[in-house]
């Protein structure tokens, strides 16, 4: 992916400047491509029939209890459940990177993360051909727990396809991982800014400018 994302990156690392500085500049496009040749990008999902229950939903034998994912997901037929990781690679990269340059290394978390999203979206489009569909929601956001974080990754055997595990506090190990459900079909919308859909009104980024 070759065009950078300046304004998400700048939001990411909290520059506030409508002006970019040649150092900053610089910094950016080093590191987006860095991330770039670097990254190992590898998806896998499943869809299944939406089922409403008390206080959540139904995928195939799996109970997932969040009134925010149910809100996010209620006018939708079905749903994507969605994991990918830009690898192990890009870990050490930011790993190596911090023990060199702290500022280097805050931008490469930042574009590797908006790597992950954007390779993510297009995956999703590519996958769906769909226009109707929901913007994805992943552990954490609102109240839905990080826990299911273990039961995505079982679900889609995703530690075997793709390298993607938790740790005992439910933390996805590569770090530029994510996991998320999309609601398909029906009556759904992306609903335009993720972090202004998001109920964490305390998340940096958000603070950042995000909303």
């Amino acid at each position: 992916m070759d065009s950078v994302d300046y304004q998400e990156i700048k939001r990411m690392i909290g520059y506030r400047s409508n002006t970019v500085e040649d150092k900053t500049d610089s910094l950016i496009r080093e590191c987006w491509q860095d991330v770039n040749e670097t990254s190992r990008f590898r998806h896998v999902e499943k869809v299944f029939p939406l089922t409403a229950i008390e206080g959540g939903i139904l995928l195939g034998e799996s109970r997932f209890y969040s009134k925010d994912l149910s809100n996010h997901l209620n006018l939708s037929e079905s749903v994507m459940l969605y994991a990918a990781t830009l690898g192990l690679e890009v870990d050490r990269l930011i790993s190596k990177s911090s023990h060199v340059s702290m500022a280097k290394a805050v931008v490469l978390q930042a574009s590797a993360t908006v790597l992950l999203e954007k390779l993510s979206d297009k995956a999703i489009d590519d996958i769906t051909g769909q226009k109707n569909k929901t913007t994805r929601f992943s552990p954490g956001y609102g109240d839905l727990s990080l826990e299911y974080q273990d039961e995505i990754i079982n679900i889609l055997d995703a530690k075997k396809r793709i390298g993607l595990y938790s740790t005992d506090y439910h933390i996805l190990i590569p770090s530029k991982s994510i996991t998320s459900f999309s609601g398909l079909g029906g009556q759904c919308a992306e609903t335009g800014k993720k972090c202004a859909g998001c109920s964490m009104t305390e998340c940096p980024y958000r603070l950042k400018g995000g909303a």
